[in-house]
């Protein structure tokens, strides 16, 4: 049929077509017979704007012949005649029903009430196939436009790439197969009567399930799956209009019932992920794929009346969203004052002319020149609010950025009700946070440190404690434990020649502390703004985003970043403090060996290795000053708290410790560089 045809000939059809419907219904309603004469033209058969089938129209009439006069009509020329007319008069109708039904400009509603006629077998002279093949095709004939150019491309891109892919196998990567998997979840999704059971795409999920089985992938490739259904169904509701959408929605009906099609198990797993993200446990590795997005929000909305779950649960996701946006709102609410009125650019200029003059002026000059003093005072302050606005924002992403996209948190922000504080307010501040995280520089470095330093002091209380493993966790741990107040002493057995060449993979919320702890240094691992750095930053087409990098780059740069601390500290301790507070260092070729109660309270002892400390002294490379002591064959330091980082050959930990899952196991690829580590 030709679409291009005048809207007043495409009207005259649709009003024809509904009235010899209602005719068919009428009759049916009454329990009696129908049949069908060929009667008027519509158009003249050569009408270049008129189908073969659309010149002519058909007749409903009432059949009142008994069975015995069609019996024997079959046996006269007359009934015969007859019913050469009636079958090309069902003809001619059956073939107007299916023109319209595969037009897209037919109208929603008369497709809807032809697949109704069907159903109810209002229409008698359909053959079964013709039946069949209309109920079972119902979706895809009453699909719009926008979906059926959706699961037309994506029908094409999957008979064209499936083999391709499968052809490739075993050397396919979870990645590789990414691209492949979404075409079918659009076709499953959209048009699921393109796929039955028996099609080739079916067989090919099934050896890639196998696949990945294999080569110990399965939970990597369930999460993938999940993953991309959800990421179809939010670009399906992106390409649509919100009427659309839900039609769609309705169509498909109630996907938490039995039995459960492909369809159905895809799009539950879909809105499963999302809810099990926003009412379940917080995430422990921050992926994107695991916070609750505004999207992810907006598309709960629009879809549960059609999909049928209960909206008490969407309620609850709310709920959660407001309260963990009040707690934000909480701690924004608590930040200086000052921080809300800080000109950043004002800051940068200041920070620069700073660093200037301090490489230029003379320490006489600077002490003498008053502007000098003046903008050092300014920078101090600003180093102050800096830091604490930096640490409220890495507070909020290691809490509540565990489970909500950052982008929806503000909108959570915006909607809390907090005793003396302006909701918009705490979003312009929140806003200003985000600003902070990106400044650089020395001056931020230096505001990282003191800001550590000054919450050491700050804590009322300084318990002991002694971290075993100098590696990127017991590392993090020493500035994360010395923050909170504790004098901190790290044990490690190895020297700080590192040599440990796996690739560490770093979920997001490891990259957000690296960036706040490490200050400049993370940019040396992972580079910015297209610069390449000693390991890499990848963000794959669903928004996970991950740091890659070789272990002994890693453990480098918190070690320097360390030493700063403990120089910086050492700075900020006068000889009259105690000697127990502040405390802070790092203890290389030292082995933790046991833990020994006392009368003073609990030690720890660690034996020297003289083979691997890294001093050039001990290994008699170089005279030793005047002075110099020689490193104790046994340390003990008072302790009140022992973390065992040492990694799983940690004698200390089995001899202390019992094995216990805390978390859920994650599938991760793991790779190992071949040669030197350079």
């Amino acid at each position: 049929m030709d679409t291009s045809r005048p809207p007043g000939l495409l009207n005259e059809s649709y009003t024809y077509i509904k009235n010899t419907l209602a005719e068919f219904e009428a009759i049916h309603k009454n329990h009696q017979l129908a049949e069908l004469n060929i009667s008027l033209e519509l158009k003249h058969a050569g009408d270049p704007h008129e189908g073969e089938v659309w010149h002519r129209k058909v007749k409903v009439v009432q059949s009142d012949t008994s069975l015995q006069q069609r019996f024997l009509s079959l046996f006269t020329t007359e009934g015969r005649k007859q019913r050469r007319q009636n079958h090309e008069a069902a003809a001619l109708f059956r073939g107007q029903l299916w023109e319209l039904l595969q037009t897209e400009k037919t109208p929603y509603i008369l497709k809807k009430q032809v697949i109704q006629a069907v159903e109810n077998g209002v229409l008698p002279f359909l053959k079964e196939s013709e039946y069949k093949a209309i109920v079972s095709s119902q979706d895809t004939i009453l699909i719009n436009p926008k979906e059926r150019k959706i699961f037309r491309e994506a029908a094409g891109f999957l008979k064209k790439e499936l083999s391709r892919l499968l052809s490739r196998l075993p050397r396919v990567t979870l990645d590789d197969s990414r691209e492949v998997l979404k075409a079918y979840y659009k076709l499953i999704i959209l048009s699921p009567e393109l796929l039955p059971d028996e099609h080739k795409a079916h067989k090919a999920f099934r050896k890639l399930e196998k696949h990945f089985r294999n080569t110990r992938q399965s939970v990597g490739f369930t999460d993938l799956k999940d993953t991309i259904a959800l990421s179809v169904l939010h670009d399906i509701r992106e390409e649509l209009s919100l009427a659309e959408y839900q039609q769609l929605t309705k169509r498909i009906g109630n996907v938490f019932t039995k039995p459960y099609s492909p369809r159905k198990r895809a799009l539950r797993n879909a809105l499963n992920l999302i809810f099990g993200n926003g009412l379940g446990s917080s995430s422990v590795q921050g992926h994107p794929r695991e916070l609750v997005s505004a999207r992810d929000l907006a598309l709960l909305k629009d879809s549960y009346q059609g999909l049928f779950f209960r909206y008490s649960r969407v309620h609850r996701l709310e709920e959660n969203l407001f309260a963990d946006g009040r707690a934000v709102a909480a701690r924004i609410s608590r930040l200086p004052s000052e921080l809300r009125t800080l000109d950043l650019d004002r800051v940068k200029q200041d920070f620069q002319q700073y660093e200037s003059l301090r490489s230029t002026l003379s320490a006489e000059k600077q002490e003498q020149d008053q502007e000098f003093k003046a903008l050092e005072a300014r920078c101090k302050t600003h180093r102050a609010l800096i830091a604490e606005g930096r640490a409220a924002l890495l507070h909020v992403q290691l809490t509540q950025g565990r489970l909500w996209e950052l982008n929806l948190l503000l909108e959570g922000i915006g909607k809390a009700n907090i005793y003396g504080t302006d909701s918009e307010h705490n979003q312009q501040m929140f806003k200003k946070l985000l600003d902070l995280a990106q400044l650089r520089g020395p001056q931020v470095d230096l505001a990282q440190l003191d800001w550590i330093i000054a919450q050491n002091k700050k804590a009322n209380r300084h318990p002991n404690v002694a971290i075993e493993g100098a590696g990127p966790t017991g590392l993090m741990l020493a500035f994360t434990q010395f923050q909170e107040g504790a004098n901190v002493s790290v044990f490690e057995k190895r020297s700080t020649a590192y040599n440990r060449v796996q690739v560490v993979r770093l979920d997001p919320k490891w990259m957000d502390m690296l960036k706040f702890y490490l200050g400049e240094h993370y940019y040396d691992l992972f580079g910015e703004n297209g610069q390449a750095g000693k390991g890499m930053v990848r963000t794959d087409g669903l928004g996970e985003k991950a740091g890659e990098i070789v272990t002994h780059r890693l453990e480098e740069a918190l070690n320097h970043r360390l030493a700063d601390l403990m120089a910086r500290n050492y700075d900020h301790t006068s000889q009259r403090d105690d000697p127990q507070k502040n405390r802070l260092e790092r203890l290389a070729a030292y082995e933790m060996t046991r833990v020994e109660a006392g009368e003073q309270g609990y030690t720890v002892q660690a034996k020297y290795h003289p083979g691997n400390d890294p001093s050039p002294f001990a290994s008699g490379k170089k005279k030793p000053p005047a002075g110099y002591q020689k490193p104790e064959a046994t340390v003990t330091r008072p302790v009140d708290l022992v973390i065992c980082a040492g990694g799983k050959h940690s004698q200390l930990r089995n001899k202390y410790m019992r094995d216990r899952a805390v978390t859920s196991a994650r599938s991760y690829g793991v790779c190992s560089w071949e040669g030197p580590k350079d």
